[in-house]
């Protein structure tokens, strides 16, 4: 990455090539208006990733997970040349003569020309590189073939890593070494055991086999300037830290609903009653400039170059980063197979800690890595995340499902849920639906939403959302008439925030208020969390159903109400806060029609037998209501006074029945699924 002065070449103790150098340039980050800062040769540079090009600086930019990555490019003396944001920026790497730069984006190999700053797309896997001409090879794991300047390569075993030594493709499969020069395929080393890392430095090719065994590995470094002869440098054991064997499934899953399943914290793995400090939790807004998102996983909080521990015995399905030295993770299948499974995620490990690769079985409780040393907040951490995906090997594009901290046996957190003032002095804030006004809890009326502002904290000073949330109503003389009591959000949905983002968009936008009164932030300075609790059909998933729901006021007849809003956080420690409110919709002369429409409610619908039907003030004299089943028989008829009513089938079969309702006010029928 800069011209070095070259000691000595080696291997760490997880087999990791390890450069030895000496650079004059200082190399440090600063927090500055939410960004990062690298000086060079007394220089200030914009990014946390730096590399040198042929004349000048490549740097990258990554505030946090997964946001957009921004590269500049900077001439010798500093001055901007390029800019621009890539969705992902993953294993970057410069061709020999600096001249190139290649990355895969979102399931392309993107190739960046330094002086004419063009671009060019291939469809690729991760396995690649870049000649001095600009001209790129890459693999396709699926059928082990490479392809190169027109040509395509077939091989016995699956590609490892791909190499470019005096501009000449070195390939390096699970097991062998080839030379591809003139169009053809040339074997030129085979490992007695496992290739694991390869590297060229000061025209000579450096390379490693690891041998594994009951207690660990054993990895070797060899040297080679001609492939005539091979010296062996250096050989380095590795033992496992592992508390049983692998148990993996080798076959597909079955049970495609993903539960939950017990397992012990990422790091401090071996004790138990952890106060684990939690940065992020899981789907709280992240802003850190466009576009916001949900936080794809749980972030422990650690020290650096801690050990990170695998929670599930698997196979490792991708080692990558996102953007620059911050961003290794490794991904681990609960599943030995080609199709589709579920595993977890550990981000933000030192790259040369980790001593697996691709395709290796880990243990339950075996070191995967280190932590990464975080510049700025001393946020040093591990982002954690149950992920599913497809294929023989992951390229980064996977699905979040479930919220991994409610799982986590070893943790202690006995800190509730805070509630703050949504607005004023109100606790609750109150919008209409219609055009976003906000109204006085002594007066609600129509459609209204209602916002609630509310925290957790776990075992440290950082502000997270809750797990859960629902809301219920009483009148405020009868506290145990509870009128409706729903469920708002349970932050444990999929997250498609690595792949598209729009279904993370939609959940954003149907958890989180985000106009000038009610503004929801998440990020290192600002944590504000406001939630829409009545964006919500009462069921629990999110669709593009919830954001069109609201409080409907004309359901209940005016009088004062308490509405209450009860969280919960991942360690089901609860707590409740409520407001009065007065329902005024005659004195406000809500629109006939608006009435009209809206003056029965039956919930839940569907329902296993039993639901709860209400009337507005407007319908509740003298009302006969009938329940007939498909067949058209009368299963039920009886008169109803009450505007709260429990309707109860559940001694008819299931299917569909169809409420006849009749009345002075109203003549309709409504259907019901019981199931």
């Amino acid at each position: 990455m800069f011209p070095f002065f070259s000691f000595s070449q080696k291997i760490n103790n997880c087999g990791h090539i390890i450069i030895e150098t000496y650079t004059d340039k200082s190399f440090k980050y600063i927090e500055n208006k939410n960004t990062y800062q690298v000086i060079v040769n007394n220089m200030v540079l914009e990014g946390n990733s730096l590399l040198e090009t042929t004349n000048g600086y490549l740097t990258i930019t990554n505030l946090e997970e997964n946001v957009p990555s921004k590269i500049r490019l900077y001439n010798a003396n500093g001055e901007l040349l390029f800019i621009k944001d890539y969705k992902q920026v993953i294993n970057l790497i410069t061709s020999e003569n600096k001249y190139y730069v290649a990355f895969y984006n979102a399931g392309y190999l993107t190739v960046l020309n330094i002086q004419s700053l063009k671009e060019f797309k291939y469809a690729s896997s991760l396995i690649f590189n870049i000649d001095n001409d600009g001209n790129p090879a890459y693999g396709n794991n699926i059928d082990n073939t490479l392809f190169y300047k027109n040509t395509n390569y077939k091989f016995e075993n699956q590609l490892s890593k791909l190499l470019f030594f005096n501009d000449k493709l070195i390939v390096f499969t699970t097991d062998k070494m080839y030379l591809i020069e003139n169009g053809v395929s040339q074997l030129v080393y085979t490992f007695n055991s496992r290739f694991f890392d390869a590297a060229v430095y000061n025209n000579k090719l450096y390379f490693v086999n690891r041998i594994e065994n009951k207690e660990g590995f054993i990895f070797t470094l060899f040297e080679t300037a001609n492939f005539n002869e091979f010296v062996e440098l250096q050989k380095e054991n590795y033992n496992f830290n592992s508390i049983s064997e692998p148990s993996l499934i080798y076959d597909t899953l079955k049970n495609k609903g993903y539960l939950h399943e017990p397992i012990r914290g990422p790091i401090r793995y071996n004790e138990n009653n952890v106060q684990y400090p939690i940065g992020n939790s899981y789907a709280e807004i992240q802003d850190y400039g466009s576009p916001q998102y949900l936080h794809p996983g749980v972030d422990f909080l650690g020290n650096p170059n801690e050990n990170v521990y695998a929670v599930k015995a698997g196979v490792v399905k991708a080692i990558l980063t996102t953007s620059g030295s911050l961003h290794w993770r490794i991904a681990i299948s609960n599943n030995a197979t080609s199709g589709e499974s579920v595993g977890y995620l550990y981000a933000h490990t030192n790259q040369y800690s980790i001593p697996y690769l691709v395709g290796d079985i880990v243990s339950q409780g075996s070191v995967v890595g280190t932590l990464v040393e975080w510049p700025i907040y001393n946020f040093t951490h591990c982002h954690f995340a149950r992920i599913q995906a497809s294929g023989a090997t992951w390229d980064g594009n996977w699905w979040t499902i479930n919220n991994p901290l409610i799982d986590v046996t070893n943790i202690v957190d006995n800190t509730t849920p805070v509630f703050m003032n949504a607005i004023g002095s109100n606790k609750f804030a109150i919008r209409k639906k219609a055009n976003g006004s906000y109204i006085q809890p002594d007066s609600v009326y129509g459609n209204v939403e209602f916002i609630t502002k509310i925290y957790d904290q776990v075992n440290s000073t950082w502000k997270l959302d809750v797990y859960k949330l629902r809301y219920s109503m009483h009148p405020f003389d009868n506290a145990n008439n509870i009128i409706f009591d729903n469920l708002a959000f349970t932050y444990d949905m999929p997250l498609d925030e690595y792949i598209t983002n729009n279904y993370t968009t939609l959940c954003l936008n149907t958890i989180y208020s985000r106009d000038v009164s009610c503004f929801s932030i998440g990020n290192y300075d600002d944590r504000d969390y406001y939630q829409i609790v009545t964006n919500s059909n009462g069921d629990d998933s999110i669709s593009s159903a919830d954001q069109l729901c609201s409080f409907n006021t004309v359901l209940y007849p005016d009088g004062q109400y308490y509405f209450k809003v009860t969280a919960w956080d991942a360690s089901n420690n609860v707590k409740s806060d409520s407001m009065l409110i007065h329902i005024k919709n005659h004195s406000n002369k809500i629109d006939e029609s608006a009435l009209n429409k809206a003056i029965v409610s039956i919930f839940p619908n569907p329902n296993h037998g039993k639901f709860n039907l209400i009337f507005s003030d407007k319908t509740m004299n003298d009302v006969s209501i009938s329940i007939i089943d498909v067949l058209g028989n009368v299963v039920s008829e009886k008169s109803y006074n009450s505007i709260n009513n429990m309707i109860d089938i559940s001694k008819q079969p299931k299917g569909i029945y169809f409420l006849k309702i009749k009345g002075l006010q109203i003549n309709k029928t409504f259907k019901v699924v019981y199931n």
